[in-house]
């Protein structure tokens, strides 16, 4: 199973969107802290969450790419499905987390009190 994350040019262009977002989100600490006005930080915290969903998404984008010899040529059908699953898995995280981004604190709590109310 190839879960490493890329090296070379691959690696280099995720770490450059993670120093992206450590960069916008310094600058939102610094707007808070200068109290700049709420539209001006939410859309900075929107910069960081895009660069934190890209970086997220490159890393997946990595592992099909290396993922498919093993899916493609490997003889055992066991290995195939694991590496699927792995797949999944690794989607399933990026895209939970990417949801969670965008979701409000207001969301959540609807979203348990539609659950608890059922």
């Amino acid at each position: 199973m190839s879960s490493r994350l890329p090296s070379s040019k691959e690696h280099s262009a995720i770490v450059s969107r993670l120093k992206t977002a450590a960069g916008h989100l310094r600058a939102v600490i610094g707007m808070i802290e200068a109290g700049e006005p709420c539209d001006q930080v939410l859309h900075q915290l929107g910069a960081v969450q895009a660069a934190l969903v890209a970086a997220g998404g490159a890393i997946v984008d990595y592992q099909v790419g290396s993922s498919a010899e093993i899916i493609l040529c490997n003889p055992s059908t066991e290995a195939r499905v694991a590496e699927l699953e792995r797949l999944v898995t690794l989607y399933g995280l990026l895209t939970k987390h990417s949801v969670l981004l965008m979701e409000t604190p207001n969301d959540r709590t609807s979203q348990k009190r539609t659950r608890t109310a059922h």
